[in-house]
């Protein structure tokens, strides 16, 4: 793997609780964007990021808007509709909302962006949920040469979503929430 310049994250049933465990130990030790795809109700958005930011010191937690321009020390989340992107706009990169009303693959839309504007140099991690959300945004971080890490069946609430990339062969690591935070936070 190369450097890492961004984290990309998606979840869905039991993600919340997974996140307050390893954001705190990933933002002391990162400071790249991390981009979080929670499968969540639009009108609950604002209430989990003001949870998350108890959590992580000095990363700021802004649910994505279009237009924001990526920071570093920057958490965006997904806004609880349509899709959350990354695109690259005149050099500099950028976020980018569909707004089509519906959550359904936006790990997918998510990491698929990530994978066109950072390749290589960006790790995808995949946490409890239900479903297949992630599996093909995972095949196009792989092919970008990026890394791919799972939770395991152990700590996850459902592990449907984590199992389709892990039964795939496209996970680069199978780990507890614990070791989720340590790998990620060693950069």
């Amino acid at each position: 793997m190369g450097r890492r310049e961004c984290l990309a994250i998606g979840a869905s049933m039991g993600g919340p609780k997974v996140l307050k465990e390893i954001l705190p130990e990933i933002c002391r030790n990162n400071i790249c964007p991390i981009f979080i795809a929670q499968h969540i109700e639009l009108r609950a958005t604002e209430c989990f990021r003001a949870s998350l930011q108890s959590y992580v010191g000095d990363y700021s937690i802004k649910i994505g808007e279009s237009l924001d321009n990526v920071q570093q020390r920057t958490v965006y989340l997904y806004p609880g509709f349509g899709h959350m992107r990354v695109m690259k706009n005149s050099g500099s990169i950028m976020l980018n909302i569909f707004e089509n009303g519906m959550m359904k693959n936006a790990v997918d839309a998510l990491f698929s962006s990530v994978a066109s504007v950072y390749g290589a140099d960006c790790t995808a991690v995949v946490l409890t949920g239900m479903g297949i959300d992630g599996l093909s945004g995972s095949y196009e971080i792989k092919q970008a040469g990026g890394e791919v890490i799972v939770q395991d069946r152990q700590s996850s609430l459902v592990w449907s979503m984590p199992s389709a990339v892990a039964g795939r062969g496209l996970a680069d690591r199978i780990l507890s929430v614990g070791n989720i935070a340590k790998h990620v936070s060693l950069g």
